[in-house]
């Protein structure tokens, strides 16, 4: 009969129950023999029902049915202990005679008193002596008996929802319910971590992440945003660490790799709370709205760029003056492509390099030209560019990939671009802030940026750095070398005040003054025609860029005074030779007293690096390369006197190298040489930006550097550079990583 009890399910019941608390005990074999027994007396009582009439076994079938949950809760009580088992046989009989006798529902009575029909069962809800609350009895023909706790059976329900075969709790489950839209993935939010380009949950005070996500039999999922994220990774099934990959502001589909199981977001907090996501099997993708998928293969993107660039304009190519067309055979260029869907930046790889691109603003206005490497180009859009335009030769331009800026595999360079240098910093905030605790100055420094096509992004990109945490950062630096090969080189001339650079402090390099530039003390051009490039045009005028800057009309040396944080900032021109470095070195002597005389700590900014240089060994020095000298000694003993004479000088900030060093004189130990690496890098860790420069804050107090590693952060032997600190008077390290 189907309403009475289920005889397989109350033994599997003592049996699951028996495993879990009393396995391999004679208590736990008591419970299932008696478990067994139950089974065989409510056979025997399916057998008798079986002898009455339809009517009479309709009415035992409505009673039975009001006991089921009474036998479960017997059999349940007997996996808990032989006792209890052992006990639920008797109760289990008491249910056979309640069917046959057909009790009917129970009945409740809170004293003995109200206990008055015989045939029916009572549920006890009073207090007195010899009865239990909640229990229900039943009568056996001469007393009332006790039956056990009603509705005794509860099972032990799985509130996370993971573990197979537990029964669901039914308030998570419903909260979860509640919780979702139609066709949208769940994920758990982590606040003040990220996902990092290696797939490390990571720290960070801005960003918040997802949990991981399973994405097992899944090819794809939509991600829907409101603004970009860099950091996401896949997983293999024991969560290994796959690929990172780039979510764009809006909803967009993505490939899950073959072999990824689980995957993880990050964004901003407000941006996480916003974000959903979908997922689909392979067949779903085909009718995913029509658009086109952003996938792991270059194919996908190619597709993608045959729709941005093509068709062609034949015999034409863009005037890089005023962004028109002109005639001229064999080259092509592309119509107005919108760049609304590049997300702030262009990636174009060409095989050939070339000056005839533009922008142009909403109404197709020429805003400016731009140059294209042999390579992979990051060129940045500007927020009144509306549209491009490229020209190349046909051939070139055939091969041209022009595509947005995804993350698409690491060390696949061809289809993606890993964002730039302030979304792949998280946290930088913190960190500056830290090591600004006790300090009284903070400057950005880079070196070495030589202007051309790839290091624009670069500019671009430390502008955007600076400007972010500008509040924490007193000033930034530049220690030579700004152009790209020579002091005539008009691309510098064309992009660094459009793009910023007048808003970096600067000394000149070996590479800023000459036609040659790499012949120590071949000064090719006068300190007047220097000055009058690198300098004049951000110390004058009503509101130099500068700031208040004191110099000399046409004289490639000068200082800036802190005086509210009681640092002079000296910068010297390293290539002078001759009269002209024995009149700056006077000039520095005289700086240097009135430094002292004002009681300002000193930072001097030089392109080269000292004479008898040697390592201070640290993460912050290159293994291989040697101190290249260049700053003259004679420099070098003007600041002796001045620390002697009771002045606190606290470092060199110079660059050249192309390689970071902590460096020192020998004949000057005391005197503390901080190289910075080239600021653009030509072979990147993908995970990072192309750029890589430092911050340093000054502890006058303590006597204490604290640099920290912006961008590239890893040497030729994979040691991390990432942070150090350095007691700039005895050139003690303190501690690094």
């Amino acid at each position: 009969m189907s309403n009475v009890v289920n005889v397989d399910f109350v033994t599997k019941v003592v049996e699951i129950q028996v495993k879990d608390t009393q396995e391999e005990s004679l208590a736990a074999q008591a419970a299932i023999n008696a478990a067994a027994r139950a089974a065989e007396i409510v056979d025997e009582a399916e057998t008798e029902i079986d002898d009455y009439t339809d009517t009479k076994k309709a009415e035992v079938a409505e009673v039975g049915q009001q006991y089921v949950d009474a036998a479960q809760t017997s059999a349940s009580k007997a996996a808990a202990s032989a006792t209890a088992a052992a006990g639920s046989v008797t109760q289990t009989e008491a249910i056979k005679n309640a069917m046959l006798a057909g009790y009917g529902y129970p009945f409740t009575a809170s004293t003995a008193a109200d206990m008055t029909d015989t045939t029916k069962i009572y549920v006890y809800t009073g207090s007195e002596t010899g009865y239990t609350n909640g229990d229900w009895y039943y009568y056996n023909g001469t007393d009332w008996t006790d039956g056990g706790v009603y509705n005794a059976i509860a099972f032990n329900t799985d509130p996370t929802l993971t573990v197979p075969g537990a029964a669901a709790d039914a308030k998570m489950t419903g909260d979860i319910l509640h919780s979702l839209e139609f066709g949208q993935k769940r994920f758990k939010i982590v606040e003040n971590s990220y996902v990092n380009l290696s797939g490390v949950f990571s720290y960070s005070n801005d960003f918040s992440r997802s949990d991981y996500i399973e994405c097992t039999d899944y090819s794809a999922i939509r991600i829907t945003a409101p603004v970009g994220s860099a950091y996401n990774a896949f997983y293999d099934a024991q969560k290994t660490f796959i690929s990172s990959f780039y979510v764009q502001a809006g909803s967009k589909i993505y490939n899950v790799p073959s072999n990824a199981c689980y995957f993880a977001m990050s964004n901003t907090h407000e941006a996480m709370q916003q974000t959903k996501v979908e997922t689909y099997l392979s067949s779903e993708i085909l009718d995913a709205e029509g658009e086109i998928a952003i996938t792991n293969d270059v194919i996908n993107c190619l597709k993608t760029t045959e729709e941005y660039i093509k068709p062609f304009i034949d015999n034409k190519y863009i005037d890089n003056t005023d962004g028109s067309e002109r005639n001229y055979p064999t080259w092509s260029a592309t119509d107005y492509i919108s760049t609304e869907k590049f997300d702030g930046y262009l990636r174009i790889k060409t095989n050939n390099a070339c000056l005839y691109n533009a922008f142009y603003d909403s109404n197709k206005n020429f805003t400016r030209s731009f140059r294209v490497a042999v390579g992979d180009n990051l060129i940045r859009i500007n927020s009144n560019e509306a549209y491009v335009r490229l020209s190349n030769t046909t051939v070139a331009l055939e091969s041209t990939i022009l595509s947005s800026p995804i993350i698409n595999n690491i060390g696949d360079i061809s289809c993606g671009f890993v964002g730039d240098v302030v979304s792949l910093n998280p946290g930088m905030k913190e960190k500056i802030l830290q090591a600004n605790r006790n300090t009284n100055f903070t400057l950005l420094h880079l070196s070495d940026i030589h202007m051309y096509v790839p290091s624009l992004n670069c500019l671009v990109d430390v502008i955007k750095f600076y400007n972010k945490y500008s509040a924490l950062i007193d000033d930034a630096v530049c220690t030579g070398d700004m152009v790209g090969q020579k002091f005539s080189d008009a691309y510098y001339t064309s992009v660094w005040d459009a793009n910023g650079g007048g808003e970096i402090l600067t000394c000149i390099g070996n590479h800023d003054c000459t036609e040659g530039g790499d012949s120590y003390g071949r000064v090719e051009h006068t300190q007047a025609e220097v000055y009058d490039k690198f300098i004049e045009p951000y110390v004058t005028g009503g509101n130099p860029s500068w700031g208040t800057v004191s110099y000399q009309e046409n004289i490639t040396y000068w200082y800036k005074d802190y005086a509210s944080k009681g640092v002079r900032l000296i910068s010297m021109n390293a290539l002078l030779s001759g009269d002209e470095a024995t009149a700056q070195n006077t000039w520095l002597q005289q700086t240097l007293a009135g430094a002292k005389t004002n009681g300002y700590s000193v930072i001097i900014l030089t392109h080269y690096g000292p004479y008898n240089g040697v390592k201070v060994d640290c993460n912050f020095t290159d293994k291989i390369e040697p101190v290249l000298s260049g700053f003259k000694e004679m420099y070098q003993q003007s600041v002796q006197s001045f620390i002697d004479g009771g002045g606190d000088f606290v470092c060199y900030l110079s660059g050249h190298t192309h390689y970071d060093l902590i460096c020192k004189n020998t004949n000057y130990p005391n005197q503390l040489f901080v190289v910075v690496t080239a600021t653009y890098s030509g072979f990147p860790d993908l995970t990072k930006p192309k750029e890589r420069f430092n911050i340093l804050t000054f502890d006058k107090t303590r006597h204490i550097v604290k640099i920290i590693r912006v961008g590239q952060d890893r040497d030729e032997y994979m040691r991390h550079i990432g942070l150090i600190t350095i007691d700039y008077k005895t050139l003690e390290v303190i501690y690094s990583e």
